[in-house]
């Protein structure tokens, strides 16, 4: 589903934002501690890294949820992504089989691609949205120190679903975006 330009510039700066305030936050506490005597302590600067990187993350939720609106909502009940391989003919379903090529991807494959890491895109970040919580309330420290390492690695490995869903937009041939 499109939306404007604008609004992908800003959903990208915000989670080039969000996802590079998380970094910072891990690699402060798991590379730069220091030790006051009573044991390796993070940094001062890692607490206002995490405060910004909160609220970077509640616009973010702002912004999560315009986009399952407008965007996720309307390709999940068929929007802009009618492909079905039960829609293509035989040559067309042989012709995606025996392709060797990348580029030979038809129009059927890249939708299907982007939707692939559009869901996985979709689906970290719900993980990460629901992990918050945890991380502020858990008082049980087992249960706070597994939700932290989910919330951290799911966030560090967010950016590979988010930029396979922009690279497979950009990679598709333009001859392709005009078919119907």
């Amino acid at each position: 589903m499109r939306y404007n330009k604008k609004f992908k510039w800003i959903f990208a700066v915000t989670w080039l934002l969000i996802y590079g305030l998380g970094m910072a936050t891990w690699i402060l506490r798991e590379f730069f501690s220091q030790d006051r005597g009573f044991g390796p302590e993070p940094l001062p600067q890692t607490t206002t890294v995490l405060h910004v990187h909160a609220v970077v993350g509640l616009w973010f939720l702002m912004l999560f949820g315009y986009l399952y609106h407008f965007h996720v909502q309307p390709s999940w009940k068929g929007g802009t992504y009618p492909a079905k391989r039960d829609s293509l003919s035989s040559s067309e379903k042989n012709l995606i089989k025996n392709s060797k090529s990348f580029f030979r991807f038809t129009r059927l494959e890249f939708t299907s691609l982007r939707v692939t890491s559009g869901n996985l895109f979709f689906w970290s970040c719900l993980i990460l949205i629901l992990t918050v919580p945890g991380l502020f309330y858990f008082t049980e420290e087992t249960l706070r120190k597994y939700t932290s390492i989910v919330h951290v690695y799911v966030g560090i490995v967010s950016i590979l679903p988010i930029v396979c869903h922009w690279f497979f937009k950009a990679l598709k041939p333009r001859s392709l975006l005009k078919q119907k």
